[in-house]
Order: C-alpha cells, then structure tokens, then sequence
C-alpha cells in the first residue's frame, strides 16, 4: 500500500530512510549524526544484498557503500520530481567528483534514498529519465576528446576520483512502500507521519489492544477542548488588562543558547525540530539525550513558549479531524499562520501534546496522594473531558502506542526541598518507564536558573539557556503588543513605538528590553506615564502605580473609589499578600501561590486594624468592598484557580520585596542577609535591593554594598569558600541596573564579581559573560577592572587560571557573533604581565585532606564526615551515586560537617575540578533545600 511520506518533513524522512535501511540490510549500516558529514547521510563497509523485484535474492555489493537522503517538500507527481531528482543527484556527483571537497572517500557504491515517486513506465517513466540522465553524466565524464585545455586537468582529477565508484541505485517512495510493508516495527514507529485522516477515530487500528470505546471520547473532547481552552494568554498575565489574547498573536520565538556547545538556537524551533523525529529508544536516530531543559530568567517567556508547543502539536493532531467547530478550525488557522511567520510549518511528526503545571502536580505530594505523573495526567484527562474515568495504564498505552509531547512548566516554583525531590524523581520515573515501553517521547521541563543545579538527568536532558532578546528584537516585541492593545489607533503606537526607541538609544536604559514580560511593562508604562527607569525595581514599580491610577480615574465603577479613597491600604494589601504567598510557596504546604478568601480577609482585616480602623464594626463594610474587589481585580490581584494569587511571579516578588524593605535598615538588612543565599528569594532580594538604591539615600546603599562584599565571610554551613554567593550577587546587581547612577558602585561590584572566576574551577563562568561585555562596554573604567581581574587570575593556579581563559574564550566568542568596541574584543587577547610567573598548585593536597579529618573530626560528626570523605574520593573519577550525593548532602546539612570539610578541603578544590564540581553542586543544591520563609518576618 502506498505511504503518506510527503508528510514527513526534511528531519523525519531522513531518520525513516535509515531506519528502513537498516532493517532492510541489518546492523551493517551505519546512521550518521547530523552537522557537516562529507555527503553521507548513512555508510555501509561490507556486503549488502539486494532482493530481486519478487522477493528473491538479487545483486550483492561488497565493499564501500553511501547512502545519501533527497527529501522533496512538495512533490508534483509529475516529471517534474524527476528532473528535480536529477539536479540533486547531479550536484552531489560534482561534489563526489571535486577533488578540493570534503569528501575524503569515494564510495564504491552509491545509494539515493528519496520520497518521490518515479513511474516504472518504460521509455517515458521518470525511474529510467533519472537512470538516463545519471548514465549520460559517466559517460560525458569519461569521454576524453572533451580533455583539452584549460579544464584537461581538471576534468582528468574528476574522472579520476570517480572512477572508484562502481554502482549506484535510486531507493526512490513507491520501494519505501515495499519496504514498509515488509518491516512493520518501522511502520509502527512512524505511523504518526504515514497515518493520515482522523488518528482518533481509528485507535484500534493503531493498537487493538486499546479501550478505544472508552480513550477515543476523552481523547478527543480533550484535543478539542485544550485547543480552545488554551488558546488566549491574558494580558493581566504579563503587564496589562482586557481581553484575552490569541497564542498564536503574541508568541515569538525566543532566543537560546544551547548549554553544552554553546550554539544559539530558537525555541520553538529547535524543540519543534527535535520533536520531528522519532525518539522511540528502539529506533530512534538521536543519541541521548533527547528531552530538554529550558531555563530562563523571571518574564524570560517561558510559559508563553510551552503553551504555544502544546497548541502548535494540538493543532498538527487535530487538523484533519472531521467534528471541529468553527472555534476549533480558527485556532488550528492561527497556529498555522503563526509558525508561517516563524517560518514553520504545522509539525509533520504528530504528537498528542499536554503541559502539566508542576506546582500543581507537586501538591499531591502535600496532599498525600503521592501519585505518578502518569496518573496525574489521566485524572487530569479525566476531569477535563466529563468522561467515565480514565486509569493511568490506559493513558500508558496511548503513550506507547502514540508519539507524545509533554511540557513541565515550573520546576522553579517547587522549592521546598523533598517536594522538590520527589517531584523530579517522579519525572525521572516517567521518562524511564516510556524508555521502556520503547515510546516516542518527547519532553520538555522549564524552570529558572537560579537553583538550578542540573538535577534533570544530564544523561536524558539537554539544557537550552534563554538569552536575551536583541535591541531589534526587543522593539518589533514592544510594536506588536503596543498593536495588540491600542488597536487601530496608530498615534499612540507611534508614540510608545518612539519612547520604546529612544529608550533602546539610552545607555541606562537600554537594558531594560530584555525579556518580553519587561518589554511588555515597559510599553504600557510608555502609554500611561511616558518616563522610563533605569531598574527593574523602578519599572515594575511604575507599573503597579500605571495601572491603579488607570483604574482610579475610571468613572461609575464601583471600585475605582476604593482606589482612590484607600490606595494606600490596598498597596498595603498587596504587599502582605505577596510576602505570604512568597513564604507559603517555599514551604511544604504552600502549594501553589494562592491563598483563599478567608485568608485574604484576615490580612485585609490586619491592613485596616493597623491603620486603626474598625474592621470588626462600623468599617466592617469597607473590609468587605476590598475583599469584593479583589474577586474580579484589584490592581495586580486576580481570582485564581483555587482563590487569590497576583498572574505573574514576578509582580509577586516586587511586592513581597516592599514589605521585607518596611522597617529599620537594620532589620531590613538582617533580613537580607538571611534570604540572599536562596534562590526562592533572589528575584525578591533584588527587587528589595532595588528599593533601597531607588532612594537617594548614599548611605544606605553603602551599606547595602558592604553586606554583599562580606556575605560569604564566616559562614561555615554553605561551602561559601567553594561556592560563594557574594560574586553571583554583585553579578545580579549589576545586571539588574540598580547601581548605574554612581560609578562608585559599578567598581566596586564588577571587583567583587570578578573574584567568581578565583574559586576553585569550575564555575558557572558562561552565565556572565555577557554582562562582563556589557560592563565593559559602559564604561572604559570597568573594562580596565575586568581586564585587570583577568591578569591577576592569569597568573594564579590552574584553578583560577582555567576559570579566567574560559571568560575570555566566551568574551571572545560573544563579541564575534555581537557588535563591541575593540577595546572590549581585546579582553579575549589578555596576557599575563610579563615577567610574572603562575603561581604554583598546593601539594600534598590529599595528605592535607586526610590529616584534617583525621585530626579535627568530632567524634559526633566523624561518621558522616567518613562518607561524605568517601564519596568525595570516589568523585575524582566518576559520578556520584544516588546514595553518596545523598550522604553528602547529609553531611552538609551540618554546620560542624560542613566547616571541616571546608577545611580539608582547602587544597584539593585547587587541584581536583571533579570535586570542585560536587562541592559546588552540593552547596548550591542545599543552599536551594534551605527553607528561610519562618524566619522572615510577614
């Protein structure tokens, strides 16, 4: 029977023909990888054998054989895939020829794998015009009368190279077919290109096995449903108000960095090209790993990203399906036109797509129904498509009969230490149990990278890194949500469009537009209010102040008179409210970032008693508007899901930072102090450090900067001599704009930054090399304090000195793919001062280690210190277990542990990166597990 392969994209056709060719001939053949491979997309060194055309033994090749892969995008069926069939073929004879190409060896065999069909037809069918044409190229090659000057030599050097290739043959889509129907675990494995029509109503076809009366109707109510469902983004979610906005308007695809080659990328690019393949483990041509990792900064976008991949999987799935309504049909539309734009298309390798929110999934665990993902997603089927309820080992065989796409959202949000754990174990689980059941999956996770410590299994994870969005980027994002909201009305586009502009203009300004959600805020700012600030503190802030202001002029709304009569017991309000849920979401109980409606009466209630109203009696009533204004929307507050919560983290955390900035400076910076550590509450520290340098009081920033230059001195119970906090603080300070008005400032923090790359290596030196550019590129004094770091560390021991060339290989690689000043290139170039040698690595560093422990150890810690010590030895050369991360980590719960083997290990961080890397990645890990909301007043 005949195949749909024109469904198949570029990326899947190629993976189908070498999958095919290796069922067809056996192991012989060997699938290459992708990049720049010399014209063989598949090799083979040994005898291939050939079936005739009724199924008996035919020709056998012996030697050297390639087999290269033409995909045409839209055959004709006609003569013309013929002849476009021949050019392909012809160039790649040319380049088989060229004796300059990259093509070391010539095969003795050459295979043209290709969708098109080509007629058999004698005389007229396009199997013999092909077979022709490339017949005619030999023998134009081998006439020698053509040998004259000046191409004799030439011509000679072609006929030479080729003449090493003996056969060839044209596997051309209607063989495809045969080999189809032959080789039924390839079928099977690409069904979800070669199925056409409505893939629901045909599940038993697919899988008998299937209780297609029972996951047929859910399947398709909830396709259905979802796409709807999902489609609008509202504009409250991301700096604004109104009605909700389509997907497939507001989505871009954002740039990323991919971690472990350091090439940039698109999102949904590369996530819809790693999903056009078929990574079931049995047949799969992607070597693990093939799920992702997608980190970003707060407002990076990264939930827009996964809510469109879902949508874009949805509408490929659901496109041909018979019952769509006319919504279905306009969404399916709008995906389209979207990936049009992106300069996509709707994904040819068809994948039942669903995004779990992973706060959500991780209160099972604190409800003690620590269920699998597995049977989170079919009650979550379940409760969203009125069905009869579906068990978790029906979706289990949809999933291994079906390829899947599921997006994790949020790894970031789930912070209180176990329930983190247990969380990512949970995800652990699920991808191996589809490993096993040999199921196309495939599966992307998204936190922040604050925190993040690579816990996803390197082995089945790649890591994308969002970058941020270039200056032009930035301002075609600002036009078109500025167009989204205002319309038609072109004079006020024009005005925020030139605002936006001049900003990306402004030195202090300019980065600013960065990441959508900013960029977003900062054209409605530009609508209502006009200034910009240099910071981020100051921009959200202006945002807040935007937006109740609108609300307080509107007229004949009943709430606009609460605003204005009581805005500041609602700013009041917002503040209690964001600390609390701040607090509740790093706690074990806390959930997600809602509280209920008594909840947010009793803090309501505590506003008003503090500013001595009467909350109990005659302003009992005022106490009751709030509470009603807050049901439909007051300022950042909105209705959720399960009660009341602020739309976006981020506004979260600026006003949590208000109220932790409320008091003494001393008790602020107390509080400071402890929350710096974790990375639940660094957007908030920074928010709160952005405060306190948005007011012009030089004293408090003074002694701001004091406590981050000194917040690593002492500290025995976070490995602060190996991972240290201060250097990522000053980093995050810097970036975020707070200290730009005085130079003083930006001295002393790009000092304090740079000392990162003099820990012990290796560190996380790519997350700012970026900012060091930048830096750099503001003021010539910081280039000179950067550059002078790097000297210094040029000639410190191995450690500081592989930290100090990896920074300026990535300076040196950054500013080759951005503009920079020469003077800024050249800091990729530094040397040495002359004449001054490196200093030396410390010896004897294990002896030192062993005569610590041994000599130091109280005797109630000596035990685990014992274990961490053995795991710490054993990670010189491979991996850490389970079980002795776990001790580890155990042991570095214990402030007395943690100080001794801080000591020990003074030396052996210097001279042993491996260990350097445990200790690091378990300092970061605890300092992330340490749970400081009961220590932060509310």
């Amino acid at each position: 029977m005949p195949y749909d392969l024109d469904r198949m994209s570029a990326l899947g056709f190629q993976d189908a023909a070498a999958a095919l060719a290796v069922a067809q001939f056996g192991p012989i053949v060997r699938r290459l990888g992708r990049g720049k491979d010399g014209g063989r997309d598949m090799e083979a060194n040994g005898v291939l054998v050939w079936s005739g055309t009724d199924g008996s033994p035919g020709e056998a090749w012996d030697g050297y054989s390639v087999f290269q892969v033409k995909h045409h995008e839209r055959p004709s069926r006609s003569k013309a895939d013929a002849q476009w069939l021949w050019a392909e073929i012809r160039k790649e004879l040319m380049a088989w020829a060229d004796p300059d190409s990259n093509r070391a060896q010539v095969p003795k065999h050459l295979v043209f794998v290709t969708n098109v069909r080509l007629s058999p037809e004698p005389g007229a069918g396009g199997l013999e015009y092909v077979g022709t044409r490339i017949e005619e190229f030999f023998a134009d090659l081998a006439d020698t009368s053509q040998d004259v000057d000046p191409v004799a030599s030439e011509r000679r050097a072609r006929r030479q190279r080729l003449s090493a290739l003996k056969r060839w043959k044209v596997v051309e889509g209607n063989q495809l077919d045969a080999w189809l129907d032959v080789h039924d675990g390839v079928r099977r494995a690409y069904g979800a290109f070669l199925t056409s029509g409505d893939v629901l109503a045909d599940l038993i076809r697919l899988n008998p096995e299937l209780p297609a009366d029972k996951l047929e109707p859910a399947l398709r109510v909830h396709a259905r449903n979802s796409l709807v469902r999902d489609r609008n983004i509202y504009f409250d979610e991301a700096g604004g108000e109104g009605a909700g906005v389509p997907l497939d308007r507001i989505a871009v695809d954002l740039p990323v960095r991919v971690r472990a080659t350091g090439e940039a990328a698109r999102t949904i690019a590369y996530t819809l090209d790693r999903g056009e393949h078929v990574l079931s483990p049995k047949i799969s041509t992607i070597d693990k790993p093939r799920h992702i990792v997608l980190t970003g900064a707060p407002g990076n976008g990264k939930t827009t990203i996964t809510r469109f991949l879902v949508q874009a999987y949805r509408a490929a799935m659901l496109a041909e399906m018979t019952s769509l309504g006319e919504d279905h049909s306009e969404v399916i539309n709008g995906t389209e036109q979207k990936l049009k734009q992106l300069r996509r298309t709707l994904p040819s390798h068809r994948r039942w797509a669903i995004r779990i929110d992973l706060a959500e999934f991780a209160k099972g665990y604190i409800d003690n129904e620590r269920k699998s993902l597995m049977s989170f997603i079919a009650r979550q089927v379940t409760s969203q498509t009125y069905s009869r309820k579906l068990e978790p080992w029906q979706m289990k065989d949809w999933m291994a009969t079906w390829p899947w796409f599921i997006a994790l959202d949020g790894l970031d949000e789930v912070s209180e230490p176990v329930v983190r754990k247990w969380v990512i174990s949970c995800v652990h689980e699920f991808i191996a149990d589809a490993e096993a059941d040999y199921a196309d999956l495939l599966c992307l996770v998204t936190t922040r990278p604050t925190g993040y410590v690579d816990e996803m299994s390197k082995s089945q994870f790649d890591r994308l890194d969002l970058t941020d969005l270039t200056t032009a980027e930035a301002l075609a994002y600002g036009h078109l949500v500025t167009e989204i909201r205002l319309h038609t009305d072109s004079a006020r586009i024009e005005r925020v469009d030139s605002l936006l502009r001049s900003a990306a203009a402004n030195d202090n300004l300019r980065h600013l537009l960065r990441t959508p959600l900013q960029v977003q805020i900062m054209s409605i700012i530009a609508e209502g209010a006009g200034s910009l600030d240099p910071d981020r503190f100051r921009l959200f802030w202006r945002y807040y102040d935007v937006v109740a202001r609108r609300e307080q002029a509107k007229e004949h709304t009943r709430f606009a008179e609460i605003l204005r009569d009581h805005g500041q017991q609602v700013l009041d309000l917002h503040e209690r409210v964001g600390l609390e849920l701040q607090r509740r979401s790093e706690s074990a109980d806390g959930g997600t970032a809602t509280m209920s409606e008594e909840d947010l009466a009793a803090i309501a209630w505590h506003v008003l008693l503090d500013d001595e109203f009467d909350p109990a009696g005659k302003d009992s009533r005022l106490l009751e508007r709030i509470v009603q204004a807050a049901t439909h929307r007051l300022v950042l507050l909105v209705p959720r899901a399960e009660g009341y919560g602020f739309d976006v983290r981020s506004l979260q955390e600026m006003m949590a930072a208000r109220r932790l900035t409320t008091g003494a400076l001393d008790t602020v910076l107390e509080r400071l102090q402890l929350l710096a550590p974790s990375p639940h509450w660094r957007n908030t520290w920074l928010f709160a450090a952005g405060r306190i340098f948005s007011e012009p009081q030089d004293h408090q920033h003074e002694r701001l900067i004091d406590l981050v230059e000194n917040i690593d001195a002492g500290v025995v119970d976070r490995f602060s001599s190996i991972a240290p906090v201060g250097p990522y603080l000053a980093w995050d300070m810097l970036d975020d704009g707070m200290a730009s008005a005085k130079p003083k400032w930006l001295r002393r923090l790009v000092d304090l930054g740079m000392t990162a790359i003099d820990y012990p290596a290796p560190q996380p030196v790519e997350d700012f090399i970026s900012l060091a550019v930048r830096m750099s590129e503001f003021r010539d004094d910081l280039r000179i304090r950067v550059r002078d770091s790097l000297k210094a560390s040029l000639i410190g021991d191995t450690s500081s000195r592989v930290n100090a060339t990896s920074l300026m290989t990535g300076v040196g690689a950054y500013t080759d793919a951005v503009p920079a000043h020469p003077d800024v290139r050249l800091l990729a170039q530094v040397k040495p001062e002359p004449g001054r040698s490196a200093r030396p690595d410390p010896v004897g560093a294990w002896e030192y280690f062993n005569d610590a422990l041994e000599n130091l150890a109280p005797d109630d810690v000596s035990a685990d210190v014992a274990d961490a010590a053995a795991a710490l030895l054993a990670a010189r050369t491979r991996p850490l277990t389970s079980d002795e991360r776990t001790k580890l980590e155990a042991t570095a719960l214990s402030p007395d542990a943690t100080e001794l083997l801080e000591v020990a290990l003074e030396k052996v961080v210097r001279v042993e990166p491996k260990v350097a890397a445990a200790c690091f990645e378990v300092a970061r890990t605890m300092t992330a597990r340490r749970e400081l909301a009961e220590f932060v007043a509310p």
